[in-house]
């Protein structure tokens, strides 16, 4: 078996072998958008001409076997049958770092994955710490690219290690950037916003754990903060001016308040943690940046990401503000509505009204760290093309369940598609089998 920097050499030399058209390929979310950054910005040094699709699932990539391109590079996207029969007829690259089925032959194309080398695709890697090796082998001036390249793996939760730090061949991608002085890290509440926020707008905006009642909501944050006992001296200070162990303090009173009110463990472990500072244009939070890159991916708008990481002259820090207002309202309509149903081990969402379907993993992962339910399991559908698309999400940490492979399992009885990664996964189903299919996968659990 070939090690990893001999399968990143070989896709050196797939870019750098001819100057033909490359299309890229990636999913939608920050880590498949961070890898076409990458990616793109590698082609754009080399001049090699490209074109740039973010896709929804495998089935927009049976399309590419009547494109005119021969060369394809398509990165977080798991491998399997699809990919297979296009190889047969395309050069292809795939980058990828989910789970795959391993009777599955890949010899006919380069495939980089973690699994191959025993990493845990989950947590060691993300598809854009993987773009950034190849990015770095092919000139160390691209090294900064590690801060898309970081972003990525926030994305995807892969700041897993101790006080949510990385670990892996992501360390070894913070540790360039540390090194080249592009990122530090400061204990304390974790922050979503910019790290020049008080303490009041910080908690405000705070994803996991999720509260609806106070995400977005100064008024309500200030009324949980004090519920807290948090001294009110606290709330206008910048979070980078408040110190450790004041910082240790109210994340203890914030934990012991949402324990009470049926917050998941996990999630609120993860209030505290290194808040990474980067000096990257306008933007100085690398969670900042991951979330920007998310929803421009899932709203197909990263004309601007690109001109910001090419020529540096677009702010995009604004286009957060739009991000929040937007899952705030889809996520106050799904409560109004109550479209949510319970099953022994699974909470439904019903997202099939929802114009956007790639929305509904964020909702998904916002839920799953909320205290709406305690099943180990939450899925949530929504229209595509193609059927309907399942999201699934793995609340209790605890269980031994590996959901990429449940589902893959599942969707085979349905003859539908499906897989991921041990904590979130998807599938796409017939309209007509919704609810065979969640009841297969509520038993199979």
């Amino acid at each position: 078996m070939q090690d990893i920097e001999s399968i990143v050499g070989n896709i050196v030399d797939f870019i750098e072998g001819d100057y033909s058209p490359i299309f890229i390929a990636t999913h939608y979310d920050a880590d498949g958008l961070a890898s076409a950054l990458i990616l793109s910005k590698i082609l754009y040094q080399k001049k090699i001409p490209f074109i740039l699709r973010l896709v929804n699932s495998h089935r927009d990539i049976e399309e590419f076997q009547d494109y005119p391109y021969n060369r394809i590079i398509i990165a977080d996207m798991s491998f399997n049958e699809i990919i297979k029969k296009l190889s047969k007829n395309k050069k292809i690259v795939l980058i990828d770092h989910h789970q795959f089925d391993s009777s599955l032959d890949y010899s006919e194309f380069i495939f980089l994955n973690p699994y191959l080398f025993n990493y845990d695709g989950n947590s060691d890697f993300s598809s854009s710490t993987l773009c950034y090796l190849i990015a770095k082998q092919i000139d160390e001036n691209n090294i900064d690219l590690s801060i898309i390249a970081l972003a990525g793996a926030l994305g995807d939760k892969q700041d897993v290690a101790e006080n949510r730090f990385f670990k892996g061949i992501n360390l070894n991608v913070y540790n360039d950037a540390e090194e080249a002085g592009l990122i530090s890290r400061q204990l304390g509440l974790i922050s979503y916003t910019s790290l020049s926020e008080n303490l009041l707008n910080t908690f405000s905006l705070i994803l996991e754990p999720f509260m609806l009642e106070t995400f977005n909501n100064i008024q309500h944050s200030k009324d949980f903060l004090k519920k807290c006992e948090i001294n009110e001296k606290f709330f206008n200070v910048k979070l980078s001016e408040i110190n450790e162990k004041d910082q240790i303090e109210i994340c203890k009173k914030i934990a012991k308040e949402m324990l009470k009110e049926g917050f998941p463990h996990y999630y609120v472990g993860r209030l505290f943690g290194f808040n990474y500072k980067i000096f990257y244009n306008k933007i100085n939070n690398l969670r900042q940046l991951s979330l920007i890159l998310d929803f421009s991916g899932r709203y197909n708008n990263y004309n601007d990401i690109i001109k910001y990481l090419f020529f540096g002259k677009i702010d995009i820090s604004k286009i957060l503000t739009n991000y929040l207002s937007i899952v705030k309202n889809n996520l106050e309509n799904i409560i109004k509505r109550k479209k949510i149903k319970e099953y022994k081990n699974l909470f439904y969402v019903d997202l099939l009204n929802m114009n956007n379907e790639r929305i509904v993993g964020i909702i998904l992962d916002l839920l799953v760290s909320s205290n709406i339910s305690n099943k180990d399991v939450f899925v949530g559908a929504s229209q595509s093309k193609y059927g309907l698309k399942l999201s699934f999400r793995l609340r209790n940490k605890e269980k031994e369940i590996n959901l990429g492979e449940k589902v893959r399992e599942v969707a085979k009885k349905f003859n539908s598609i499906g897989g991921g990664h041990k904590e979130a996964a998807g599938a796409i189903i017939s309209e007509n089998s919704l609810e065979n299919f969640l009841l297969s996968f509520d038993s199979s659990l």
